[in-house]
């Protein structure tokens, strides 16, 4: 069940706007452990362009936190005569199942005993491959951060570029977050389930919005 928390208040009205609805981050973007993270921008710039939807921000929990996304939620501003809650909900899960299946977060093992400039040349050069949107490089883990669009790349292009720049990837080690944490079916068919759930959830706001409109 995903949480939420509906907020109002003095302090909304204060600001302009309508009532708050609050999202827990890591139910919509599971595969993100950063509320720093490219995905959290792109859901607030989608939810954002949605009518009803005033302002989209993200509290965060503990900052200091070894997974800075604990604890951080979504906060929507939303005007409740334009959206209901429930459509609200819908949209905003919909929105984040749509980015998961879209764009892969993989920490990939790498070797690599050279200077911090190799770091440097290794994280250009993997964001130079199409559809990487981001290479971190964190030579005392031996791991490389990336960031990947997966309908124009994967891993195993990802991986040949390591060894190509003379880092040393497997595909089998590197894990998707909290997908392949887990393992298992979850782990094989987890960009199935995604598309799946989003594209339920698009049905069921387009049939509201037939509903209600």
């Amino acid at each position: 069940m995903m949480m939420t928390g509906v907020l109002k208040g003095p302090s909304a009205e204060e600001h302009g706007v309508g009532p708050r609805l609050r999202l827990e981050l890591p139910l919509l973007l599971p595969d993100v452990d950063d509320f720093r993270d490219a995905c959290v921008a792109r859901l607030t710039a989608l939810l954002e362009a949605r009518r009803g939807i005033q302002r989209v921000h993200v509290e965060v929990g503990d900052a200091s936190a070894e997974l800075p996304a604990t604890g951080a939620r979504l906060c929507l501003h939303y005007d409740p005569e334009q959206i209901p809650l429930a459509e609200l909900e819908r949209i905003a899960a919909a929105a984040g199942a749509q980015l998961t299946s879209q764009f892969a977060h993989a920490t990939m093992p790498v070797r690599i005993v050279a200077a911090e400039d190799a770091g440097l040349r290794i994280e250009g050069a993997v964001r130079a491959l199409p559809g990487v949107t981001s290479a971190v490089v964190n030579l005392a883990a031996q791991t490389a951060r990336v960031e990947f669009d997966r309908t124009r790349t994967g891993l195993p292009s990802i991986e040949a570029e390591l060894r190509r720049l003379g880092a040393t990837a497997d595909v089998d080690e590197a894990s998707e977050d909290a997908s392949a944490e887990g393992g298992g079916w979850y782990r094989r068919n987890h960009e199935l389930v995604w598309s799946l759930i989003a594209g339920g959830l698009v049905a069921c706001g387009w049939g509201v919005a037939r509903a209600t409109g």
